[in-house]
């Protein structure tokens, strides 16, 4: 009875451990495909606005530009600095050039100087940016360099030519309030969204403007402290992509990156993982109690429903087993007898194979059990004799000889 007891107690163990299992089992796959999604959605997020917002910085910075192509070919220009060159000092001419970079400072630009070809200031209207915080070139047709003074700015300078020979340079340089816009956004998408800009450095370095999160210029390695690229390495070599990888501030992040045109400009935008598990996080904290419900439920059912049916399981089995017993004492009991009656008894099957052999038989017969055990019962007796007995009876399958 004991024994019983012990099994019955292991299947209901096994039971509710494989269902403890299982509904861990369902937990962590609700899990991870929700983090899958989370992941999957704010990944193409970032990269499909990281791609609006690297053809507004071309476009923006190409706009910048063309305001300085304009002035350096606008052809009154080009003539007041001819007369200059052949005239130093020409009031007339003078007087031109600075009510025409004065009209043009109305357009965009907020400091503009004219140059002869001797490298003298000839015209100047507004005020260049001093001591920006960053000051970092860009490649673009002529030559021009990103700065950051509370605010995006493009200085770029063009000659000014006349039949293909130069006689004179224009730097212009023109504020970016759409860069600014796109960096002042990013803290819409989340406490610590980030849009990171770089250029290259030296060989293993950068130089970033400021950013939401950091207020002040980084110059930075391009890999992490372990030597594991950061997001912004792979823009700065071309790459468009999205990363999982540990940022400047080695924190994990969700990570977009791609270049910005030619410029030789990298862009960046993230976010850290922390946030965006956090609404998953929050989701679980009324999902875990659900399953937590459901798996005490399916306990119960369990103690309920399950454990009368091995209950009775293992009465069945016990009853099997103590009828297997009784009919093993029955055919031990059929066999002592026959072992010690005197009279021979001889067992044979419908095809005439012997199958028992008694200790009376073996006195009769002269012969012992184990040599006639499986043969033929033709061994005993005349053939005729014994296809007759067999074709006779042929329901009988135990006779004896006495």
């Amino acid at each position: 009875m004991e024994r019983t007891k012990i099994n019955q107690a292991k299947i209901i163990l096994m039971a509710r451990i494989i269902l403890v299992i299982a509904a861990v089992s369902v937990g962590m796959t609700v899990f991870y495909v929700m983090k899958n999604n989370a992941e999957n959605q704010l990944v193409t997020g970032l990269r499909s606005s990281l791609e609006n917002i690297v053809v507004l910085e071309e476009a923006t910075i190409k706009h910048g530009f063309e305001k300085t192509m304009t002035i350096a070919t606008r052809p009154f220009l080009i003539k007041q600095i001819e007369v200059l060159n052949a005239q130093p000092g020409n009031a007339t001419a003078q007087i031109a050039l600075q009510k025409g970079v004065n009209s043009f400072l109305l357009t965009g630009p907020s400091a503009i100087t004219l140059y002869d070809k001797m490298g003298h200031e000839v015209a100047h209207a507004g005020r260049f940016v001093r001591s920006p915080e960053v000051m970092v070139p860009i490649r673009v047709p002529g030559h021009a360099q990103l700065l950051y003074r509370n605010g995006y700015f493009l200085r770029s300078m063009m000659k000014v030519e006349l039949g293909g020979q130069a006689i004179g340079k224009a730097v212009v340089e023109t504020p970016l309030p759409t860069l600014d816009q796109l960096f002042k956004s990013t803290g819409r998408r989340g406490t610590t969204a980030e849009l990171v800009m770089c250029v290259p450095s030296g060989e293993v370095n950068m130089s970033c403007f400021p950013t939401s999160l950091t207020r002040k210029p980084l110059h930075l390695s391009r890999t992490s402290r372990t030597g594991i690229p950061l997001p912004m390495s792979y823009a700065l070599q071309g790459k468009v992509g999205s990363i999982i990888a540990k940022d400047y501030r080695h924190k994990e992040v969700v990570a977009a990156y791609r270049p910005v045109g030619r410029t030789g400009l990298g862009v960046v935008l993230k976010i850290d993982s922390a946030e965006l598990y956090a609404p998953i996080w929050k989701q679980l904290r009324y999902l875990l109690p659900l399953l937590a419900g459901l798996l005490l439920i399916a306990l119960l059912s369990l103690r309920w429903l399950f454990t009368p049916l091995v209950a009775e399981l293992v009465r069945s089995e016990r009853d099997a087993h103590e009828a297997n017993e009784r009919l093993r004492d029955s055919e031990s009991q059929v066999r002592t007898l026959v072992e010690s009656v005197n009279e021979g008894i001889v067992a044979i099957s419908e095809n005439g194979i012997i199958e028992l052999f008694n200790p009376g038989a073996e006195r009769m017969f002269q012969y012992r059990g184990e040599e006639v055990l499986g043969r033929n019962v033709s061994l005993l007796m005349p053939e005729p004799f014994s296809s007759r007995l067999l074709k006779n009876s042929p329901d009988c399958r135990r006779w004896g000889l006495g």
